[in-house]
């Protein structure tokens, strides 16, 4: 039988991720439970005060968030919660009922 290596104190901090995952599960809610609205430009400066965190967790999340489809990147702008449609929530909904 093999056994599990032991943990090692060696590893990367877990500070930086913890921030990250933690300001990407916040913004994540915010947008989902619609505190942020759709297409509300996302401040970074805005969210780091609301948050207590800093920039560079929420940087990283709101580029996590891009690739999830729920903040959309504004070039060199900045970015913002991902705009909502009747014809996108119609989309969705379909699918979801497809797939169970």
């Amino acid at each position: 039988m093999i056994e599990p290596l032991p943990e090692t104190s060696s590893a990367a901090p877990p500070a930086a991720v913890s921030a990250t995952q933690g300001a990407y599960q916040a913004i994540r809610q915010m947008i989902i439970t619609g505190e942020l609205a759709p297409g509300e430009k996302l401040k970074i400066e805005h969210l780091k005060d609301r948050m207590n965190t800093g920039a560079s967790p929420i940087r990283e999340a709101l580029t996590l968030l891009v690739s999830d489809q729920l903040v959309e990147r504004l070039g060199q702008r900045g970015f913002r919660a991902a705009p909502v449609s009747q014809e996108n929530f119609g989309e969705i909904l379909k699918l979801r009922c497809a797939l169970e």
